[in-house]
């Protein structure tokens, strides 16, 4: 835990998916906290913390599980230590496996393995190959089924399929596509030089 309990990765901000009618969201503290979700209907709320046993100024996962009797609880959860909001996330839908932020953009994995983007489509960040911004998750490209990962930069994204292969999209001013070139893509184009894969 942390002197000040207010830093957070926020690379380690991730949602999965845990069961049917529950919505889970976790973010990287460096504090522990209670979990609390505003919700208009009951609902229940666990907590863990990984690793179990930690020392001061080490990093731990808080992983808030909300569940409701009926349908599938919506809005933010906020992790708390006392009356000081250290953090909060929202919920996610539970028929997404993983989400990533980038600097104006937010990339998601479906549970069936499906990369969908939204936000600033800016350099082509967004992978759907189109210069328009999104409102809501939309296809990447080519990537409908079959990732494992998916992550967004500042202004870029990349996945990583079951198969091995890593592909990136979006800006390329610094090189961080991995394609060999500095242009920006705007579809997932393959990393080069990697052998047999990831």
């Amino acid at each position: 835990m942390g002197a000040t309990g207010t830093r957070m990765d926020r690379k380690a901000r991730r949602c999965r998916r845990r069961g049917g009618g529950a919505a889970v969201a976790a973010l990287a503290l460096a504090a522990l906290a209670a979990g609390a979700a505003a919700q208009p209907v009951a609902t229940e709320t666990e907590l863990a913390v990984r690793p179990f046993a930690s020392t001061l100024g080490d990093p731990v996962t808080l992983t808030a599980t909300v569940g409701a009797a009926k349908g599938t609880p919506a809005g933010t959860v906020e992790f708390r230590a006392a009356a000081t909001v250290l953090a909060t996330a929202s919920l996610l839908d539970p028929g997404a496996h993983a989400v990533d932020a980038g600097g104006a953009h937010r990339c998601t994995l479906t549970a069936s393995g499906g990369a969908r983007s939204w936000g600033e489509n800016g350099q082509g960040r967004l992978g759907t190959g189109d210069p328009f911004d999104q409102g809501a998750p939309v296809a990447v490209l080519g990537l409908d089924r079959g990732v494992a990962m998916i992550a967004a930069g500042k202004d870029h994204g990349c996945a990583v399929t079951f198969g091995g292969a890593l592909f990136c999209w979006g800006s390329s001013y610094w090189g961080q596509l991995g394609n060999g070139t500095r242009n920006d893509v705007s579809v997932p184009t393959p990393v080069t030089g990697l052998g047999t894969g990831v």
